[in-house]
C-alpha cells in the first residue's frame, strides 16, 4: 500500500518519536494507550495524515490485543493485511515499518526503533523479519 507522505515526514516523525519518549510508562507498556501498534500507527497519522489501522482501538488490555491478534492471524499478517507485501528488510528504509519478534517498530536506517517497556530499543535493521512500506 503507498500512501503519500508529507514533504517534511522525517522531521514530523522525529517530533512524534520525542513526544513518544515522554510518554512511555516507566514500567509496563499500558495496552490502553500505547503500545507498538498504536505507536506505528499514530507515526503514520504523523507522517501522512491518514488513520490506517482500523482495529487501533478494538483492545484496552494485553489479553484483548491478543485475542485481536489471533483472530487477524498474528501481528505480522495483520500489518501485511492493513501495509501490503512485507519485504526483506534489507530494502527497507527510514520510516518504513518493521517487524520483528511479534513486534513493530519503525525503520531508522541502519537501526530500526522499537517501542519496549520504560523506553525505546534499537535492533540493527537487517536482524528484524520483514519490512513494510506504505
Amino acid at each position: 500500500m503507498m500512501i503519500e507522505r508529507h514533504l517534511n515526514w522525517p522531521s514530523l516523525l522525529n517530533e512524534y518519536l520525542t513526544e513518544v519518549q515522554k510518554k512511555i510508562p516507566d514500567g509496563k507498556l499500558d495496552y490502553k494507550t500505547l503500545d507498538c501498534s498504536r505507536f506505528i500507527a499514530d507515526g503514520i497519522i504523523e507522517m501522512t495524515g491518514k488513520d490506517i489501522f482500523r482495529y487501533r482501538n478494538n483492545y484496552k488490555s494485553e489479553i484483548g490485543a491478543a485475542r485481536l491478534l489471533k483472530r487477524l492471524g498474528g501481528l505480522r499478517a495483520a500489518l501485511g493485511s492493513i501495509l501490503g507485501d512485507e519485504m526483506h528488510p534489507s530494502r527497507a528504509i527510514h520510516g518504513d515499518i518493521v517487524y520483528w519478534e511479534g513486534a513493530c517498530g519503525f525503520c531508522m536506517g541502519r537501526n530500526c526503533l522499537f517501542l519496549s517497556d520504560g523506553g525505546f530499543s534499537w535492533i540493527p535493521a537487517l536482524k528484524v523479519d520483514c519490512a513494510f512500506r506504505f
